[in-house]
């Protein structure tokens, strides 16, 4: 079976994990490569326009 980059550890700094602790989100970067950003961008907008399909602007 072919491993994920999604499987792989990523090592956070202590400065890291306590921004997290604090803020409940952190931004990692170049985490994914290119082709697999692309890969979500795609799976993500999709579903994203099956489920917006709103017709009437918000008020």
């Amino acid at each position: 079976m072919q491993s994920s980059i999604l499987d792989h550890s990523y090592l956070l700094s202590k400065s890291q994990l306590d921004f997290y602790k604090e803020n409940a989100y952190i931004k990692l970067k170049e985490v994914l490569d290119p082709a697999t950003l692309v890969h979500y961008y795609k799976v993500i907008s999709k579903k994203v326009n099956e489920f917006n399909q709103q017709k009437l602007p918000l008020k």
